[in-house]
């Protein structure tokens, strides 16, 4: 299989400056994370590192491939699980004609579903008629294990410099569980854990618990970046799913848009709370400027003061692509869906930082690129 073309950026004069604190934060999406990986490219191309990663599910395995590389290899590393995870165009090579692309990606939709996908998982013939919680599932993740093995230097990503976040669910308490290199020793097995979308996947048994996909609690993770108050920093949100798409053609198209709507619109749900919350803690910061001084050693206005005293999230979020798709396209790998939305990422990335630009020369709380 020839490996993937990668769109090159320009770097101009007006990048971002690099050392500004970015996190970067990677939503789940199965093989939509191509359009991640093609925005990662682009902010490599302008000198922009993240120092903090936070992922779910599909954005686990891109942030694992980022943290558990060193920069110079990290577009390599990103470009050669791609190619792995892409199935071949059908009839050597993608076609011009529209119709016969679509016949290419259903040809790699229904390859998928049979074989499962060479980097990440196989078909489980037992999974559908196990009786047991950590036996069900359609799919097993274990070639995700060896291919992050081959991909990822794990020491590296333990102990370098980029932290990395990965989220997770606890499938019994349904509890947020998180990850994490700046507490925890994460190995494989924490980035399939991220991955495990019950029923489709089996889950992730770790230290006696079972976990699954992240997704079924926070597909975008923003939250996690802002519960800690980390003094200035920028955060780069990139979303897998797209709020506005074609009318459905198909039954397998209604089921994906159902799944695309409810992530997409957690996402929505949470920036929007993230907004007002910036909004009150502007108002009470001019609130508490008039209150007396003998006043502010009462437990209550020191508590306020803390709260007020948080700094504003500063938020640039790189939409998910409306491109033409076809099928069940959470599970197109097709070559030429993989290849569509790595340029997808990488253009929309590039048209973002004019965006980032202005929120590092503001104290602008949000800004998005859809």
């Amino acid at each position: 299989m020839p490996r993937l073309k990668r769109s090159r950026a320009k770097t101009g004069t007006d990048a971002p400056t690099a050392a500004q604190r970015l996190a970067l934060i990677l939503a789940g999406g199965n093989g939509l994370g191509a359009f991640e990986a093609g925005a990662y490219q682009t902010l490599h191309d302008h000198g922009l590192q993240p120092d903090w990663v936070v992922g779910t599910s599909i954005g686990a395995v891109n942030g694992a491939l980022i943290a558990g590389n060193p920069p110079e290899r990290r577009t390599e590393a990103l470009q050669a699980f791609w190619s792995k995870a892409a199935w071949p165009a059908a009839g050597g090579g993608i076609a011009p004609n529209r119709l016969v692309q679509a016949m290419q990606r259903f040809a790699g939709q229904l390859q998928t579903a049979s074989f499962g996908n060479s980097a990440m998982f196989v078909p489980s013939f037992t999974g559908m008629t196990a009786n047991g919680t950590g036996t069900i599932g359609l799919y097993d993740l274990s070639p995700l294990r060896s291919t992050l093995a081959q991909l990822v230097d794990f020491d590296l990503l333990n102990t370098g410099a980029v932290r990395l976040t990965v989220v997770a669910v606890d499938l019994e308490t349904g509890d947020e569980v998180l990850f994490d290199t700046q507490t925890d020793w994460l190995g494989p097995e924490h980035i399939m854990a991220s991955n495990a979308l019950l029923p489709d996947f089996r889950p992730i048994e770790i230290g006696g618990r079972l976990y699954g996909d992240g997704g079924l609690v926070s597909n975008l993770p923003i939250d996690v970046v802002r519960r800690e108050p980390d003094g200035d920093r920028l955060c780069l949100a990139i979303e897998l799913f797209s709020a506005r798409r074609q009318r459905c053609t198909t039954f397998a198209e209604a089921v994906a848009r159902r799944q695309e709507l409810l992530f997409v619109n957690q996402s929505r749900w949470f920036l929007e709370a993230y907004v007002r919350e910036d909004r009150v803690r502007n108002t009470l910061r001019a609130v508490l400027d008039l209150v007396p001084k003998e006043l502010r050693d009462r437990p209550e206005v020191r508590a306020a003061l803390v709260e007020a005293e948080r700094p504003d999230m500063r938020l640039v979020t790189i939409g998910g692509d409306p491109g033409p798709e076809v099928g069940s396209w959470f599970y197109d790998y097709s070559e030429q869906a993989i290849m569509r939305r790595w340029d997808a990422g990488a253009s929309k990335a590039r048209d973002a930082l004019t965006a980032l630009q202005g929120a590092l020369a503001s104290n602008q709380a949000t800004s998005t690129t859809r």
